[in-house]
C-alpha cells in the first residue's frame, strides 16, 4: 500500500493506491483506450490543464501522478474526493476536455495538429484552447471582457460539447452585465454563428455511423435470407428429386390423375335423320 499525502490551500488529501488497483487499470486503459498510456502525469498538469484554462489545478494533478489512464475513467466524484475540484462548472470543464481527447483516440498528436491549424482561423472550434477562445472575443470587439476567461476553465470543447452552454454562459464567465443589452445579442449572434456549424457536423457524423452501421445489418440480414432462399430451395429439388414417381398407382404417396376420355363414334348411334341430312349434302355437291 502507498500513500500520498497533498497538501492545497490548508487542505489535506490522502490517496491510496494499491499495486493491484493499478494493474487493473492498466488492463482497463490497454483494452478501451490503448494511447491513454501515452499520456503521462507532466503533460496533463502542465499543458493539457492549462489548455483548457484550469492550471490551478496542476499540482494536485501533478502530486496524484494523475495520468492518460487515469482521465480515461475519471468522474466527478473522483474529482471532488480526491482532486479537490469542487465546483460543476470546473467538473465539466474537465469531463469535456477528456471527451475531446476520447474523440482523438488520445493521440496529442491530432490533438496538436489541429489546434495548430485552427490557429491560422478562427475554425474548427471544437479544440480551441482557453487561449483561443479569449483570442476569438477579443476579434469580435469584446477585448474589455476577455481576460475575464483566464483560468475560468472555458475552452473549445466545453462550448461545442456542452449542449447547456448558452450565449449568457458566457456573458457570465465574461462578467459583461444584464444591462448591456446590445453586448449580449452582439454575443450571441457571434456565438451562434461559430458553435451551430460545429455541433451540426458532430450530429451528421453520428448519424452518418449509425445509418452506416443501419445499412451494415440489412446487408447482412439480406445476406443471409439469401443464403436461407438458396439453400432451401436446393433441398425442395433434391426432396423433389427423390420423389418416386415411377411407383405404382396404388401407392398412397402417388396422386392418382384421371386419364383423358376418348369417346368413339359409332355410325350405328347417329340418327337416321342426321344420316339423310348427309346424304342430301352429298348428292347435291356432286
Amino acid at each position: 500500500m502507498r500513500n500520498i499525502k497533498v497538501v492545497d490551500n490548508s487542505c489535506m488529501m490522502k490517496y491510496n493506491c494499491t499495486a493491484e488497483n493499478h494493474t487493473n487499470l492498466e488492463i482497463l486503459s490497454s483494452s478501451t483506450c490503448p494511447k491513454c498510456s501515452l499520456l503521462d502525469h507532466t503533460w496533463i498538469a502542465h499543458k493539457w490543464l492549462h489548455d483548457i484554462g484550469l492550471p490551478q489545478f496542476s499540482p494536485l494533478f501533478e502530486s496524484n501522478l494523475v495520468d492518460g489512464r487515469m482521465l480515461c475513467s475519471l468522474s466527478r466524484k473522483d474529482m471532488e474526493k480526491h482532486l479537490n475540484v469542487h465546483g460543476k462548472f470546473h467538473q465539466s470543464s474537465i469531463l469535456h476536455g477528456v471527451q475531446l481527447l476520447r474523440r482523438l483516440g488520445f493521440d496529442k498528436e491530432v490533438l496538436t495538429e489541429r489546434r495548430h491549424k485552427a490557429d491560422t482561423s478562427f475554425t474548427d472550434p471544437l479544440v480551441w484552447t482557453n487561449q483561443r477562445v479569449i483570442e476569438w472575443v477579443q476579434s469580435i470587439d469584446l477585448e474589455e471582457y476577455a481576460d475575464k476567461l483566464r483560468d475560468s476553465g472555458v475552452h473549445g470543447a466545453l462550448i461545442v460539447l456542452e449542449p447547456t452552454f448558452t450565449a449568457d454562459t458566457l456573458a457570465t464567465c465574461l462578467s459583461v452585465p444584464h444591462s448591456k443589452r446590445y453586448v449580449r445579442r452582439h454575443l450571441q449572434t457571434e456565438l451562434e454563428s461559430l458553435v451551430k456549424p460545429a455541433r451540426e457536423e458532430i450530429v451528421l457524423k453520428r448519424s452518418g455511423q449509425k445509418d452506416s452501421l443501419t445499412v451494415s445489418q440489412s446487408k447482412s440480414r439480406m445476406t443471409l435470407r439469401g443464403s436461407l432462399g438458396r439453400a432451401f430451395g436446393k433441398k425442395v429439388k433434391e426432396e423433389l428429386n427423390k420423389q418416386p414417381w415411377d411407383m405404382e398407382l396404388d401407392s398412397p404417396k402417388v396422386k392418382r390423375t384421371s386419364a383423358p376420355i376418348v369417346v368413339e363414334s359409332n355410325d350405328d348411334d347417329i340418327p337416321d335423320q342426321i344420316k339423310e341430312l348427309d346424304e342430301a349434302i352429298k348428292q347435291a355437291s356432286s
